[in-house]
């Protein structure tokens, strides 16, 4: 029966199950109501042509927009009515579809073209590069856009090489400096080239100075300049002693001086090279010491005569700039002393106070120059000399006088093979190195390999001898150093 025929809405009557009631006609639920090329729209339950392509019309007869009826599923954007692209399959070969507003544009631009959409966006895939920063296709817009080895930089969105080694150009090419490109992470700003923040970007002689960021040759010998930019960098010197008064070099061991000299590098030394003589027998004390116990005269004594000091002060190799002063005074110690900051105001004298009285040791005093009381004898014997050997109360505060670090282990015992009386081993007895040893034995003692030496006595000599050897040091035809000239008494 034809359903318009009759005078009721008839859904049995269509094959779609549903009867428009204003024309009493079956219409459309689903596509498969419709024609296989054409969709249903359920808005007004009519079936229209699909498969349509960008920019063709795809409303329905109500003026709405169907979806369907595109191949991209997109029907009004960007343009009313009419089929708009969800991916570039939509567009033509040389074109990209932005889904900011559903267009085609035109893809494979150059560095620096136009890539911004019609709204405004950048579309990254219209760049050969796939970045579009600003409206402009750019080369980069990170690491990940350029090759492994170079960087980007944001700046300018250019992709430059990376790992630069020190003093190599790290500028970009607006002038920029680009840290990035440095190995070491730091390109310097002036001069535009890469600088160092550790060693390693030094080469294998140069160590990196961090107050300008530059390498400088190392390794340097005694006595070589280790100034840099008037500040004195002691990682240039092998023995990592660079001295703020003459900015050179100074040695820690006997390795950094050569080979007829030896460093004096004690508490009290100056870290400088002097000659040794071929001999073995080596005494470890010389004429004079340079005390630092703040009092205010050398030990009763062990004084020095005006004549003394200044011999004293030159075999100690100390510093004092040729100033010496005699006078009266009531504030500094009595005899021969050195001053940080003498009467005067200039850094490094030495004063020798003719008052015996009213003496007092204050803030600018270094030390007293004395004649020293102990020795440590390295002369290979079982004992100290006849008459200078010391007694077990004096063993202890003599190491102490000498600057002997023997771990405040003290040992006491009766021992055949070791020298007598007080001695100061490499390894004592127990397998502790640097230990201080007094041997009560008398007899049957020996030196043995174990021992540094024996702390005895100083034998007193006359002025005679103590200006003796400073004349002998201060000539070519024979050094001889103060360490030794005891061993020959």
């Amino acid at each position: 029966m034809d359903p318009s025929s009759s005078p009721l809405d008839n859904n049995a009557f269509c094959a779609s199950g549903l009867c428009r009631s204003t024309d009493k006609m079956c219409v459309c639920t689903s596509d498969n109501d419709c024609p296989s090329n054409q969709v249903c729209y359920l808005g007004d339950n009519k079936c229209y042509s699909s498969g349509l392509s960008l920019g063709q019309s795809c409303t329905a007869d109500n003026g709405d927009d169907v979806d369907t009826r595109c191949t991209s599923g997109k029907c009004g954007s960007p343009i009313v009515g009419q089929c708009g692209c969800t991916s570039d399959s939509h567009c033509s070969s040389n074109q990209v579809c932005y889904s900011g507003d559903n267009k085609c544009y035109s893809s494979g631009l150059s560095l620096g073209q136009s890539c911004a959409a019609d709204n405004g966006g950048d579309v990254d895939t219209r760049c050969a590069s796939d970045n579009c920063h600003n409206s402009q296709c750019v080369e980069c817009l990170t690491d990940l856009d350029c090759s492994s080895n170079q960087v980007c930089y944001s700046v300018d969105n250019k992709c430059y090489s990376s790992g630069l080694s020190y003093g190599q150009s790290c500028a970009a090419d607006n002038g920029d400096d680009v840290d990035t490109r440095c190995a070491s992470g730091s390109c310097h700003n002036s001069d535009k080239v890469c600088v160092c923040t550790s060693d390693s970007h030094c080469s294998s002689s140069q160590v990196c100075y961090l107050g300008d960021n530059k390498c400088y040759s190392s390794g340097l010998s005694l006595g070589q300049s280790c100034l840099v930019n008037g500040d004195p960098v002691e990682a240039r010197c092998a023995s990592g002693i660079c001295f703020s008064t003459d900015n050179t070099c100074g040695c820690t061991s006997n390795d950094h001086c050569p080979s007829d000299q030896a460093c004096y590098s004690s508490e009290n030394g100056d870290n400088k090279c002097y000659s040794i003589p071929s001999s073995s027998s080596i005494v470890d004390i010389g004429f004079y010491q340079l005390s630092t116990i703040q009092e205010p005269s050398c030990p009763s004594g062990l004084e020095l005569s005006q004549a003394e000091c200044e011999p004293a002060a030159l075999s100690l190799g100390l510093d004092y700039n040729n100033a010496f002063q005699v006078g009266g005074y009531n504030h500094i110690p009595c005899g021969c002393s050195y001053m940080s900051e003498a009467v005067g105001g200039v850094t490094n004298k030495l004063v020798y106070n003719t008052h015996t009285v009213n003496c007092q040791w204050e803030t600018r005093t270094i030390g007293n120059l004395c004649k020293p009381i102990y020795q440590l004898s390295t002369i290979q014997e079982p004992s100290c000399p006849s008459g200078l050997e010391l007694s077990q109360t004096e063993c202890e505060p003599a190491a102490l006088s000498l600057g002997l670090d023997y771990n405040n282990v003290f040992q006491v015992g009766g021992y055949n093979h070791i020298p007598c009386g007080c001695s100061y081993m490499s390894e004592a007895v127990g397998g502790v190195t640097n230990k201080l040893v007094y041997n009560t034995n008398t007899v049957n003692c020996q030196w043995e390999t174990r021992t540094i030496g024996n702390l005895c006595e100083l034998p007193l000599l006359s002025v005679s001898w103590m200006i003796l050897w400073i004349s002998l040091k201060h000539t070519s035809a024979f050094r001889l150093p103060i360490s030794l000239f005891f061993s020959l008494f």
